[in-house]
């Protein structure tokens, strides 16, 4: 049976026996390809936020290979009112569907999913990375996006004279970036069929995964003879090393050189030691920036460099200790520890220039609260800047990327987590 709506359902779709069709929808846009590479528990028993559900078609379907609940969310009323319409047909109790702005969805909601599916949407928004940060905390479990082979930016017709975030339409690339920086991983990319009319051609599917790290104990980490101790900065290295080591230990900073086929590779670590019972243990701390290739002439800001690190304990032949702490301890972790030397640096240098200033200037009092004010901000201003590169350059370190290359390389590796006390 087939029966035809007025208006636009954006897909074609059959639910429960019946084939739901907008008179203005093209009949070869359907959502069989989304969902026939998933298996047959990939939706079981999951609660689904559809963002841009348009009509409701993939809601529809993820009800049918057992979802438990479906939240479906969009910007245009009559689509929202078309499915709710079928919703009600059906008597779903299931379904969910609501009118409601997709990129503050997160700003507004704290209800957590264990998938989202997010077609065809980020290519429209005018800040969208906005909804990929509220996407990331919520941490759904799985990710289904569908967007453009290359840059592209068509707004909403509601939204299209409000002022957009970015100069270039960001890459797709881009978006798979910065969830994997996220800790989720690409565990499939297809393709939209050809015969699929959409704008700018095919479009590019991927299914991701949120990592769900196995993490080891202090206990199993003392065991080790040797290791390397690894991780962005602010995440917990030293803490670390100072609870493995124990009180007595002294941890001391050098910098040696390694020999590798003929070339000298630069290694700035932090090498401790602790002799107890003729038992000789070693940890050696990689500082995130070794190798790392400078995105400014300050050197506060450079992109991460993982090849590096894995040429460089490959030579020593030891296992790694991963430190691992979720972005949003590690950037409180590297605020926290900026304002901290910025409070000291400001109130020992500025109380020196107070001096300063009143022996040399003792009648111009006005003028001189006046320069101490400029120097406050001047050095103000100086955090603000290295807060934002060092927040950047940690931020970009990639978890999944960095244990897959530890996996490929045949390097023993363990991850501890460093967001509790163990």
């Amino acid at each position: 049976m087939i029966e035809h709506l007025p208006g636009k359902l954006y897909r074609t779709f059959t639910f429960r026996g019946i084939t739901y069709h907008g008179t203005t929808d093209s009949k070869e846009r359907n959502i069989d390809y989304i969902f026939e590479d998933k298996d047959a528990h990939f939706f079981l028993n999951s609660r689904v936020l559809d963002l841009g559900c348009a009509g409701g078609a993939t809601s529809f379907k993820a009800v049918e290979l057992g979802a438990s609940f479906v939240c479906g969310i969009d910007q245009d009323r009559r689509k929202v009112e078309l499915a709710q319409t079928i919703a009600s047909s059906h008597s779903v109790k299931e379904l969910d569907f609501r009118c409601q702005g997709i990129e503050d969805f997160f700003v507004y909601n704290q209800a957590r999913f264990d998938i989202v599916m997010l077609l065809n949407v980020l290519h429209h928004l005018q800040d969208p990375f906005k909804l990929l940060e509220g996407l990331t905390k919520s941490a759904p479990k799985r990710l289904v996006l569908e967007m453009p082979k290359s840059r592209w930016y068509a707004p909403y017709s509601a939204f299209a004279n409000k002022k957009k975030s970015f100069l270039i339409p960001p890459h797709p690339k881009e978006f798979i970036k910065f969830l994997e920086v996220h800790d989720y991983v690409v565990k499939n990319l297809r393709l939209s069929p050809k015969t699929i009319p959409f704008l700018r051609g095919q479009r590019q599917l991927y299914t991701l995964e949120l990592v769900d790290y196995k993490t080891t104990s202090i206990k199993d980490i003392r065991g080790l003879r040797n290791a390397v101790v690894v991780g962005p900065g602010a995440s917990g290295k030293t803490t670390l090393l100072s609870k493995l080591l124990g009180k007595d230990s002294s941890l001391s900073y050098s910098q040696f050189k390694m020999r590798s086929k003929n070339t000298f590779v630069k290694f700035l670590g932090l090498l401790s030691r602790r002799q107890s019972k003729n038992i000789s243990t070693s940890f050696l701390y990689i500082a995130p920036s070794f190798g790392a290739f400078p995105l400014s002439l300050r050197f506060t800001s450079f992109n991460w460099s993982p090849n590096k690190w894995i040429k460089a304990i490959k030579n020593l032949n030891i296992s790694v200790v991963v430190c691992y702490v979720d972005k949003k301890q590690l950037t409180h972790r590297i605020t926290d520890r900026l304002t901290q030397r910025f409070l000291i640096d400001l109130s020992h240098n500025t109380q020196q220039e107070i001096i300063n200033l009143l022996l040399n200037h003792a009648s111009e009092t006005f003028l001189q609260w006046k320069v101490i004010k400029i120097i406050g901000f001047i050095k103000f201003f100086k955090y603000r800047r290295v807060l934002r590169e060092q927040v950047f350059a940690n931020l970009n370190f990639s978890y999944p990327d960095f244990l897959n290359q530890l996996a490929q390389n045949g390097i023993p590796f363990y991850v501890f987590n460093t967001n509790y006390r163990n």
